[in-house]
């Protein structure tokens, strides 16, 4: 008994170093005796050692059978540990999901948490890209005014024809700066109640969540002397087409590091098919699906609702071969636009099986239930494979932060369980 805790406590004593190693090569020396992690058999084989195997054990000797079952476990856990060291801790994630529902915002936010945020160059391109967003999505608002049977008063259709006159003479990609004219055009049509009654008129599946927070912003973003903030680059929407790679490092608890390699992959239709060559060894997948999107329809399907299409994309990911083994994560995404929505649009117009309360609580309960129905991949035990779900608000960097910390958190545990143990 007392040769079994000596064991015992010299593996535990060299599990709480950080590197086993270091200690072997420094100072215990056996000759015969290369890899610190076989030296339990080497002092073994030297006769420092006459614990009986466990077969010998008396059936009737409890404390022995669980010093001996721990012994083992200590051994699998030195084992693991080592095998974690050589594999260098690379993690794949993919961002699955369909179009809008928030995959390179939370990209974005990686690149400031983790890989010191958006370089000079990055932020003149941003500013383009911010000035085309104002003067297209203007643009897309005024095309809609008759579906939503809206009329401009008579004294803004000169801006309304400014706006126009621009894309006929532009091309809105390449603005390094708004002249006066279009710029008082975008300020005073943005005052108009029929442009705000159309942005916010449901169903309006072309426009971008974030238009009021530009549109509010406007005569900041007009200034001569105008940098974006990081909020502005967080929040505008540049269309993912084909694959985006961002690489960084984690260091997480008992100094451990874990290499990303995270992939944002275009959520279009007609993007999807680009997805099979990231499927290949794939460490977890977030998949973000936007809670606001209850109402909308689909650019590329205008008779589609967006959920419905999330749900559908959802269940083939969730059930594909290829995930068996790895670690499935749900956003619920756009939390903070959800539960403004959800006061005026009543959830049971688009879902007519939804028969709960019209209330922020219910219906989110309700979407993530229907998401979770969606899994039928059993593990070893015959349950539900585990998924594990958040909700959250992509533009929100300390949400992302807590959320990604629980992730990294998943994503370890289930790397030890499912590979190591």
């Amino acid at each position: 008994m007392f040769q079994i805790c000596v064991i015992d406590t010299i593996r535990f004593l060299i599990r709480l170093l950080p590197n086993p190693a270091w200690l072997w090569t420094r100072h215990v020396r056996v000759v015969g005796c290369g890899d610190p992690y076989d030296m339990f058999g080497c002092l073994a084989k030297m006769g420092c050692f006459q614990s009986k195997p466990s077969s010998d054990i008396p059936e009737d000797d409890t404390f022995l059978k669980e010093q001996s079952a721990n012994s083992k476990k200590i051994d699998r856990e030195i084992e693991r540990d080592r095998q974690i060291s050589e594999r260098g801790n690379n993690v794949k994630v993919l961002l699955l999901g369909a179009g809008e529902g928030g995959k390179s915002t939370i990209l974005k936010q990686m690149k400031i948490l983790h890989i010191q945020g958006f370089g000079e160059d990055e932020i003149r391109q941003y500013k383009m890209i911010i000035y085309s967003y104002l003067l297209d999505n203007m643009k897309i608002i005024l095309e809609a005014l008759p579906e939503h049977k809206l009329i401009l008063p008579t004294e803004l259709v000169p801006k309304k024809e400014a706006i126009f006159n621009y894309f006929d003479k532009h091309r809105s990609s390449d603005i390094n700066y708004i002249e006066k004219e279009v710029g008082d055009a975008l300020l005073s049509l943005w005052e108009a109640e029929e442009i705000k009654a159309c942005v916010n008129s449901p169903n309006h599946y072309q426009l971008d969540d974030s238009v009021p927070y530009f549109y509010n912003s406007m005569a900041r973003l007009l200034s001569p002397d105008y940098v974006p903030t990081q909020d502005d680059l967080i929040r505008v929407r540049v269309r993912t087409t084909g694959i985006v790679e961002v690489n960084f490092t984690v260091k997480e608890k008992k100094s451990r590091t874990l290499h990303f390699q995270m992939f944002d992959v275009a959520g279009q239709r007609s993007e999807r098919r680009k997805w099979i060559h990231c499927f290949e060894g794939v460490t977890a997948v977030l998949f973000v699906v936007s809670l606001a999107e209850f109402d909308q329809r689909l650019m590329e399907d205008s008779s589609c609702n967006r959920m419905v299409e999330s749900l559908e994309l959802f269940g083939s990911i969730v059930n594909n071969k290829f995930f068996t083994l790895s670690s499935f994560i749900l956003f619920l995404n756009k939390r903070d636009l959800f539960e403004e929505k959800i006061k005026n649009s009543k959830f049971s117009d688009f879902f007519t099986e939804y028969t709960g309360e019209n209330n922020e609580r219910e219906v989110k309960t309700w979407i993530k239930k229907r998401f979770m129905e969606k899994n039928k991949v059993l593990d070893e035990s015959g349950k539900p494979k585990t998924l594990y779900v958040h909700y959250t608000n992509a533009t929100d960097t300390n949400n992302i932060k807590h959320v990604f910390n629980d992730v990294s958190d998943i994503i370890i545990k289930n790397l030890l369980e499912k590979e190591f143990l």
